[in-house]
Order: C-alpha cells, then structure tokens, then sequence
C-alpha cells in the first residue's frame, strides 16, 4: 500500500473530490490509500492541472504531497 495527500493552494477547508487516473477517489487534504505505480492525479475542478506521479516508498505518516494548482 503507498499514501498520497493532495493539496489545492488557496483552497484549504474546501471539499474538494481528488481525482485519480480520472475517477473520484477521495478527498483533498486527506491521506488517500492506493497501490504502488504511476498514477495520473487531478482534482473536480475546472482548469485544474494533472500531474503524473510514480507513488512508491511512502508511509501512512509521510505520505507523498502533490499540490494540484487551479
């Protein structure tokens, strides 16, 4: 298992839907749980950036941090 944490800059207390390879999974600010890989991560808002991200070697408390600008 790897852990993600999505931040959205300005955004903080937001709900705000993260999107992984294009479907919802989960929620910004939280810590997501996903399989090891390349992953494509958004997030449901319009104009948002993607990143491509190789998710490996992380742990529940030093998850990778992706900031997703909009």
């Amino acid at each position: 298992m790897e852990y993600l944490k999505v931040d959205v800059p300005g955004r903080d207390g937001q709900d705000i839907d993260v999107l992984i390879n294009g479907a919802p999974n989960g929620k910004a600010g939280q810590v997501l749980i996903l399989g090891k890989g390349n992953i494509l991560v958004s997030i449901d808002l319009l104009d948002a950036e993607e990143k491509l991200v190789n998710l490996c070697d992380t742990t529940p408390t030093h998850p990778r941090i992706v900031e997703i600008k909009v």
